[in-house]
């Protein structure tokens, strides 16, 4: 079994390796950051996610075009208050992995919206962020062997905080006083006013009326590819038979 990892940032050609007509991928985008602010700031979106989609029919030599998602930037502690950052998409040929979107801050601190996974033919949507709650959560759509998952939404900045939305993970990260929880990706969003830093797609939670915290930066994106040469075919051998060269032994037929 081959295999090859991409990493955020990363972007090029995967050349079909001999004997390869399917690949096996698991891939998401870049997580969003949530907002930050002397006030109510929303959690960031969790970005779209893609399990175990086979893309069948490839001829080998031909390429796949690739490139990879950035979480968004990190927003440090002291500075002006500001909306947070949205991630960058991820995508290997006809699939698509969403970005989560940024968090919101001030007078509408909603939470950022998670990315959508599509194949260009089914979508799993991402959830909406928070406008007065919980983020919402992403949609699961089967295709391709395998599954789409939309990014969980980032929580709204409310009082008491909000959670984030669930995509492939099912956790929802805490919001804290007056800021959402980022939403999950292939990882659980970031709790609100952490300073953690997102992993594989994930979210982070905002920081409003910070102390000494900010905002951790989203999860990135990857791909993850696996592919099965064909066996090779198995042609049928050529049986030589030996020819009986033993010597014949005649009878005269008595008349």
């Amino acid at each position: 079994m081959g295999s090859q990892e991409y990493n955020a940032g990363q972007s090029g050609n995967w050349t079909i390796p001999t004997g390869v007509t399917s690949v096996t991928v698991t891939m998401y985008g870049g997580g969003g950051t949530g907002a930050y602010a002397n006030a109510s700031v929303g959690g960031g979106g969790g970005a779209g996610v893609i399990v175990n989609y086979t893309i069948t029919g490839l001829t080998p030599g031909n390429t796949i075009a690739y490139s990879v998602g950035n979480g968004g930037a990190a927003i440090s502690y002291g500075g002006s208050a500001v909306d947070g950052n949205s991630g960058s998409n991820t995508t290997f040929g006809i699939l698509t992995a969403y970005a989560g979107l940024l968090g919101h801050h001030i007078s509408n601190p909603n939470g950022g919206n998670g990315g959508n996974a599509t194949d260009g033919s089914s979508t799993a949507n991402g959830g909406a962020g928070g406008t007065s709650g919980d983020g919402g959560d992403g949609q699961t759509v089967a295709a391709g062997g395998g599954n789409l998952y939309g990014g969980g939404g980032g929580g709204y900045g409310s009082t008491a905080g909000s959670k984030g939305g669930k995509s492939y993970n099912t956790g929802q990260a805490a919001g804290a006083a007056v800021s959402g929880g980022g939403g999950s990706s292939y990882a659980v969003g970031i709790a609100a006013k952490t300073y953690t830093n997102g992993s594989t797609g994930a979210g982070t939670g905002g920081d409003g009326n910070p102390v000494s915290a900010g905002v951790g930066a989203g999860g990135p994106g990857h791909i993850s590819l696996t592919w099965q040469p064909e066996p090779p075919s198995i042609w049928p051998q050529k049986i030589k038979i030996a020819r009986d060269k033993s010597p014949r032994i005649w009878k005269r037929k008595e008349i």
